[in-house]
């Protein structure tokens, strides 16, 4: 489910952000490459102090934002009026 989910916002220009996530799931999560470095999954390892992680990753979210909003390239697609 989360491979559809990151394949469906990748088709529009955008990433997906995981954060909190267990190092037992990192693990799986690279081995079946759900992510890596061509893939447009972004994940947060959970750490000792809550919350941490989801910071870490928002602030990531945002940089990536700024980049595309100045770059123009991979910027999510504009919805068509109508």
């Amino acid at each position: 489910m989360t491979t559809d989910y990151a394949k469906h916002l990748e088709a529009v220009g955008g990433r997906l952000y995981l954060s909190g996530i267990d190092a037992s799931l990192l693990d799986v999560l690279n081995r079946t490459r759900t992510v890596g470095e061509r893939s447009h999954v972004e994940v947060f390892e959970a750490t000792d102090r809550v919350g941490e992680s989801t910071l870490t990753a928002y602030e990531a979210a945002e940089e990536w934002l700024m980049r595309q909003s100045t770059q123009g390239e991979d910027a999510p697609a504009e919805n068509p009026p109508g």
